[in-house]
């Protein structure tokens, strides 16, 4: 079956993937198999597709947010970690993210995905197989495609609430074929469009079939695509309707009330890490688990033990606006009755001290995985807060339901949890905010949905603290808030260019 993969992946990525290279490869061996029944482009499919190095890809983009902060270590200012390297650029949203230690690959990454998609997608009509059995095919090769732009667009174009519909977005390519051509960027519009199309597309297709695997696509993650859609397109009709049909086939939410302080910096191998959130036999919360292929993990990018040996660009906790402050907790408080976040004692490496306050996300444990360090998830945690936003700002907000909602994940997270009232929130703006910071609280270092979201309400000002007290301003609408394409890409066709400024620290 490998030979099958390789036959499609050197006839179809063979394009250097939209990349500089003005040829493309050309295949030579014999005894390549080309690809005949489903069960071929299913492999091919799971096996160039499925996101599994997204991460890896796409690091940079973590440092870009409120969520990590510099911490310097008096006496070391020469003695750096790879993330201080690699992702310091991105962290004080340069001109440009790339530079010697780390190239942006993500692009290329994702358009893989699109390719592999398109050859799915073109050959349906004439691979063997049941009816069944392409529909199922097709409603995986239409998500991949579908959420391979949404996170090409959500990261190399302006947020959709923000644009235009003519604004440039991405290229579309919708065709298998490869080619020396320059790819011109489509619309907003065009590209949103296609989408929309898409994931419809595989959620019709994926409707009522019996795809039991959490590693396999399935109706339940079209459906969280098509709610993610709506969102950021703010059709927040079509995010309840996604939403609720998610909550019927699984309503579940782990109960984290219970859940012990993990204590030191240990290695994630230690008995506290066994029974971690993002861990399949644990948590009835996730739909679809995916990303698994890739060397770098959450733990390792922001390791306690690098921390404390050198400078480096860590988990927000000192920071007025810092994801740490952003939970109501009482670390060793001997108060029981006291309401405690638990996502800050189960997902969180605590300071090794006062002197060096820096925490590691740890919501799953990349040694203890089955299947090799899964690290991202379609979950049901999303669902909730996501219609808990939709609620609110629908035409005609029901506030009533979008508590519902929001009550209902916060009870699985604090302990000694009351209810949250109407009569709490002043106004409509008061309740949508505090649901944009526990969207912030649930979905940190999953995924990117920090930046994403930053992306898609408001693109506030931020700023960012660099060696020797240099401060970096992210203005509000600041036109860094759209990550530029790959330098290779605009070498080889200057169309694809989103400039952005020259960034000075300011003492």
């Amino acid at each position: 079956m490998k030979k099958i993969v390789k036959y499609i992946v050197e006839s179809v990525v063979g394009i250097m993937l939209l990349t500089g290279c003005e040829g493309f490869l050309e295949t030579t061996s014999q005894d390549l198999i080309v690809p005949v029944t489903v069960e071929h482009y299913k492999e091919l499919l799971q096996g160039e597709g499925y996101f599994k190095s997204l991460l890896s890809k796409s690091a940079f983009v973590l440092y870009m947010t409120d969520d990590v902060e510099f911490f310097g270590r008096d006496g070391v200012d020469m003695i750096t970690n790879a993330n201080f390297s690699s992702y310091g650029d991105a962290y004080c949203w340069q001109e440009e993210v790339e530079n010697d230690h780390m190239t942006d690959e993500c692009y290329k990454y994702l358009y893989k995905q699109v390719l592999v998609a398109n050859t799915c997608i073109s050959a349906l009509n004439k691979m063997e197989g049941s009816s069944e059995e392409r529909e199922i095919l097709a409603g995986q090769a239409y998500f991949t495609r579908a959420f391979a732009y949404f996170l090409l667009a959500n990261f190399y174009a302006q947020a959709y609430n923000e644009a235009t519909a003519s604004d440039l977005c991405v290229p579309l390519v919708l065709e298998p074929t490869p080619t020396a051509n320059k790819f011109q960027r489509n619309t907003i519009e065009e590209v949103w469009n296609r989408i929309v199309m898409d994931c419809d597309q595989a959620i019709e297709c994926l409707k009522g079939k019996d795809i039991t695997s959490i590693y396999e696509i399935n109706y339940g993650a079209a459906l969280i695509l098509g709610m993610r859609i709506g969102l950021f397109m703010e059709d927040f009709d079509k995010v309840i309707d996604c939403g609720e049909k998610v909550l019927a086939l699984n309503d579940a939410l782990y109960n984290l009330t219970g859940k012990p302080q993990i204590n030191g910096p240990s290695a994630p191998s230690a008995s506290p890490f066994i029974d971690k959130f993002i861990y399949p036999a644990n948590n009835p919360e996730i739909i679809w688990l995916y990303d698994n292929g890739g060397a770098v993990s959450f733990y390792e990018l922001f390791n306690v033990n690098i921390i404390l040996s050198a400078n480096t660009i860590s988990i927000s906790s000192v920071a007025s606006n810092s994801i740490m402050s952003a939970y109501k907790h009482q670390e060793g408080s001997s108060e029981g009755t006291l309401e405690e976040d638990k996502r800050v004692a189960y997902w969180f490496i605590p300071a090794p001290s006062n002197y060096y306050p820096a925490y590691v996300p740890m919501k799953f444990d990349p040694d203890n995985i089955a299947g090799d360090d899964y690290q991202s998830a379609f979950r049901t945690g999303e669902v909730y807060i996501s219609l808990a936003e939709a609620y609110v700002r629908k035409e005609n907000p029901n506030k009533d339901r979008a508590l519902y909602y929001l009550n209902k994940l916060r009870e699985n997270r604090i302990t000694h949890y009351t209810n949250l009232e109407t009569a709490d929130f002043l106004s409509d703006d008061a309740l949508l905010h505090f649901v944009w910071e526990e969207r912030r609280r649930e979905l940190c270092f999953e995924e990117h949905h920090r930046w994403w979201d930053l992306r898609r309400t408001g693109q506030p000002e931020l700023t960012h603290v660099w060696q020797g007290g240099e401060v970096y301003q992210l203005t509000e609408k600041d036109m860094a808030y759209i990550i530029n394409f790959p330098k290779s890409e605009r070498e080889y066709n200057p169309d694809l260019n989103n400039p952005r400024p020259k960034r000075n620290g300011i003492n």
